[in-house]
């Protein structure tokens, strides 16, 4: 399994409609955003989240993990991973929501802090080095 970016729009917005939590999502709907992606084979997506910036903030959408391989932990990788180029890119917060209703995705993003409000979590996570920094 490996880490990248990943730049084909109709797979992703297939994938994440695929998981039905946000309904039918077009590539368009992805377009102006960064996606990175947890693949087999270099065409095999498995998993996926878009990111938006703005300075030194993030706010991250759309995390999903293909239904078949789910619950072996890929979406905390992926999520960690992206915060790790995060982090090297001088982002230093990081926004997401999701639904309440939605519990794995709740769950993993309060093991990043994020405080539970009904009906939607929010999460607003600063990103700091091994040691406690938030700057380099």
């Amino acid at each position: 399994m490996d880490f990248k970016v990943w730049t084909d729009y109709l797979k992703a917005a297939q994938l994440v409609t695929d998981c039905g939590y946000y309904g039918t999502v077009e590539p368009a709907d992805l377009a102006g955003t960064e996606l990175y992606a947890l693949a087999e084979n270099d065409e095999d997506l498995v998993a996926c989240i878009m990111v938006i910036r703005s300075g030194a903030q993030a706010y991250v959408d759309y995390l999903v993990v293909r239904q078949d391989c789910r619950g072996q932990g890929l979406a905390l990788l992926l999520t960690d991973c992206v915060a790790h180029v995060l982090y090297k890119q001088k982002v230093r917060l990081v926004h997401s929501c999701v639904s309440g209703e939605n519990g794995a995705s709740a769950k993993m993003l309060m093991k990043y802090g994020a405080k539970i409000g009904w009906p939607y979590i929010n999460g607003l996570v600063r990103l700091e080095d091994s040691n406690g920094n938030a700057e380099d």
